[in-house]
């Protein structure tokens, strides 16, 4: 189990996020789960395999031994530390393939972090209802993303934070005050939040 965090002194914090997603692996295949508007989607990609060990990062944490690798990945530079103690060749989001368990991965610039807080031996599966995503080409994804914001108060739409609040509209064809205020909400919300984990596509 992981959390988004970030480390103040010596103690660990969650952070209150809006990030919004299920990631799936497998060894030939890594499924990305996500929503923008009222789009519910999915995309398949191959999973990362151009990590770079990271000379002299013998280390220990949490009475484990540790090493750690950089990747680049959808436009951000990262930094794992993954323990061979544990052989499972996972970790959060789409990182995987390293020869042990990731425990704590962060960007380069430190805008993103994961730690993992727990480890669990469980023999039931838990089940994950993805059966209403629709199948798309991340590059229509990005696509339909970048059209979207060419005017969005000419769209319906459809909007939900990590918090479960909403923000509902139906354009009525005119470029009245409703409009341009509605506009103005998703550009600001857009500047708010223009820091998407991956740099490629406007996800969160």
């Amino acid at each position: 189990e992981y959390a988004p965090a970030k480390k103040i002194n010596d103690s660990l914090e969650v952070d209150d996020t809006y990030l919004n997603f299920t990631v799936v692996q497998d060894i030939s295949l890594v499924k990305y789960y996500g929503s923008f508007n009222d789009l519910q989607f999915f995309y398949d990609e191959k999973p990362i395999n151009n990590w770079v060990i990271i000379p002299n990062s013998v280390g220990s944490k949490n009475n484990y031994k540790t090493q750690q690798a950089k990747i680049q990945l959808d436009g951000r530079k990262w930094i794992a530390t993954f323990t061979p103690d544990i052989p499972i060749s996972k970790g959060p989001y789409k990182f995987q393939g390293l020869p042990g368990l990731i425990i704590e991965i962060h960007s380069e610039e430190q805008d993103y972090s994961f730690e993992m807080i727990g480890l669990k031996d469980t023999k039931v599966e838990k089940k994950l209802h993805l059966e209403n995503y629709k199948k798309i080409e991340k590059k229509k994804l990005q696509l339909y993303i970048s059209e979207f914001f060419k005017d969005p108060a000419s769209k319906k739409l459809s909007l939900k934070n990590s918090y479960g609040d909403t923000f509902d509209y139906q354009p009525n064809g005119k470029k009245d005050e409703n409009y341009h205020s509605t506009n103005a909400f998703i550009f600001e919300t857009l500047h708010k939040y223009n820091n998407p984990i991956d740099k490629e596509t406007y996800i969160l």
